[in-house]
Parts: C-alpha cells; sequence; structure tokens
C-alpha cells in the first residue's frame, strides 16, 4: 500500500491541464503530441482534460507500423500513443474525444500503470453507411442515403466521403432489420463492385439523395453498406 500510494502521489504531481479548451472543433491533436512529448520527458504523469468535445484529426497525428489483432498490419495513425511510460493517468473528466477518419485513438505499448479514465470516444463519421432500400428491380436497387452518410458519384462509382473530403471504401452489402435492429435474418455478406446506372440520382424535398445502382442479389430490406477495406487506410 505504501509503494501503491506512493506511486499515485508521484503521479498527480506531474499532472498536466490540456491546455486547449473543449467545444472549439479545432483539431488538437497538434497539442496533443506536445503534451505527450512532455510527458515522455517525465517518465510520467497525469493528463487532465476539461469537461465537454474534443476533435482529433489525422493529419498531424503519430505514424507507426503496427501489428494489431483482427486488423491486417501496417502504417497506423495513432492519437493517443503511449510508449515506455510508467504511472500514466489520462483523466478526461466526462470529456468526449471524437475521431475524424482513419485514426486509431489509442496505443499503448511497453507501458506500466497507465490508467485512462473519465471520457467517451466516438467517431464523427462511422466507417459504414446505412441506406433505405426504396425499389427492389431484378439487376438494381433504389436507395435513399442521408446527409449523415455524403457520398458523390464517380464516374459510375459511388464513393462515400466524410465532411473533410477522407474516402470511406466499400465493397459488402448487408441487410439490415431496422425493427430490431440486428441483421435481417438468414441475410448474407455480399460481396462485388456495384455500379450506379446514369441519370438516376436525384435528391428528394428533404435533402435525402436516391441513387439507384447495380449489385447482384440485393434483398428487399434496409441495407447496412460495409463502406471499409481493411487493405485502404485513407
Amino acid at each position: 500500500m505504501k509503494v501503491l500510494a506512493q506511486s499515485i502521489s508521484e503521479t498527480r504531481s506531474k499532472s498536466i491541464l490540456f491546455p486547449v479548451p473543449p467545444d472549439t472543433g479545432a483539431d488538437v491533436t497538434p497539442a496533443l503530441r506536445e503534451v505527450l512529448a512532455e510527458l515522455a520527458k517525465q517518465g510520467g504523469g497525469r493528463i487532465e482534460f476539461s469537461p465537454g468535445r474534443y476533435d482529433f484529426r489525422l493529419d498531424r497525428a503519430i505514424e507507426k507500423y503496427l501489428f494489431v489483432s483482427n486488423n491486417d498490419e501496417g502504417l497506423k495513425r495513432i492519437a493517443f500513443h503511449l510508449e515506455g511510460l510508467s504511472e500514466v493517468e489520462i483523466d478526461g473528466q466526462g470529456a468526449e474525444f471524437v475521431f475524424h477518419g482513419f485514426l486509431m485513438p489509442f496505443a499503448v505499448e511497453n507501458c506500466r500503470g497507465v490508467t485512462l479514465r473519465n471520457f467517451s470516444i466516438d467517431y464523427a463519421r462511422p466507417f459504414h453507411s446505412e441506406g433505405e432500400i426504396l425499389k427492389v428491380e431484378q439487376d438494381a436497387i433504389t436507395v435513399r442515403f442521408s446527409e449523415h452518410y455524403p457520398y458523390r458519384i464517380e464516374g459510375d462509382e459511388l464513393v462515400f466521403l466524410d465532411e473533410d473530403g477522407i474516402r470511406y471504401p466499400w465493397g459488402r452489402l448487408l441487410e439490415f432489420d431496422p425493427v430490431k435492429r440486428e441483421p435481417a435474418y438468414m441475410a448474407l455478406d455480399y460481396w462485388g463492385k456495384s455500379f450506379v446506372i446514369s441519370g438516376m440520382i436525384p435528391a428528394d424535398e428533404k435533402g435525402s439523395f436516391l441513387s439507384a445502382f447495380r449489385a447482384s442479389d440485393c434483398g428487399d430490406r434496409c441495407v447496412r453498406v460495409e463502406v471499409r477495406d481493411p487493405c485502404d487506410r485513407g
């Protein structure tokens, strides 16, 4: 108990208040890198955030080649990169951490005594897109996508994006039951390239969008469109 109490006291004595205020919408990744560098100089310590929302973008994030379970190995961009540290505490005090693009929230390597507390993690744009199937024909479906899943048409290809223009590749279609909020019974995971039918992408009066495109063996219920290719990290 004496050793534990001493380590907690030392962590708090090296406390760093995150210098950027919340709820600005600005990218706080550069400031985070500076704070993490200071933490590394100290050999550990505590980072304290004020309550509110903090946005993290990938443009100036740390890059490292990593082998992550259930993922392809590759060059990852990381927001909170903790490596070789001891007695580290990150206290969000109720903060909301929102990540943009293909950004890994945390990577903890060769550390001891790391505590992460009092914050939530979310992404500004999920890695899938959802649409409501309005019409099914023999070789085509018509789908409405809301403004939450922005896209554009490039040639005959349906391309999903986020607010920063980052592309979200897709290749699977999975029927989803909107009432039960789960994959539809006996739904298959359809795979393959789909082609937009020229001239059939009008906007409706509510600001949503319609896109008619060909895909193989699609059902007639709501569809959840998987947009992420593990080989393309953006």
